[in-house]
């Protein structure tokens, strides 16, 4: 599992300013990240049994289905309104060219001997000014 989010943390540090494992940063009360920030873990695994490869350590191998969590916050400083001026309103909508950036990065890229899939996602309304969203990559994994 390392190796995968570690992996998908190297893909993602040029277009971020802080990139890490989420441990719950977001929920502090000053979060100590830069932003715009992205923050990767493992949603959940799913793994089903292939049999006996007695040439590997273990010799029981297995497929997982693995649920990588992106999370992508900035903050928003700016009000998307149509009467707002232009400049106004195209930072305001950064949120939504960092998901996209994120995307081009990951949708489709070997990690470990899988390829990631971009299979849910969901905003989160927060009331501290902060914008966040949240992408489940989905990565199919043999011989694990």
């Amino acid at each position: 599992m390392k190796t995968f989010l570690e992996e998908i943390q190297t893909k993602l540090k040029a277009k971020f300013a802080y990139v890490d494992e989420n441990w719950g940063q977001l929920n502090l009360p000053q979060p100590p990240v830069k932003y715009p920030c992205a923050l990767i873990d493992c949603d959940n695994a799913a793994y089903s049994n292939l049999g006996n490869d007695y040439r590997q350590t273990p010799t029981l191998r297995q497929e997982a289905t693995i649920n990588i969590e992106l999370t992508i916050a900035t903050l928003k400083i700016t009000n998307t309104s149509a009467n707002a001026p232009q400049l106004q309103r195209d930072k305001a909508w950064l949120i939504y060219e960092l998901i996209e950036d994120a995307h081009k990065l990951l949708q489709g890229q070997i990690v470990g001997n899988g390829k990631l899939v971009r299979t849910g996602g969901k905003r989160v309304r927060r009331t501290d000014g902060m914008q966040e969203h949240r992408i489940i990559y989905t990565l199919a994994a043999h011989d694990v």
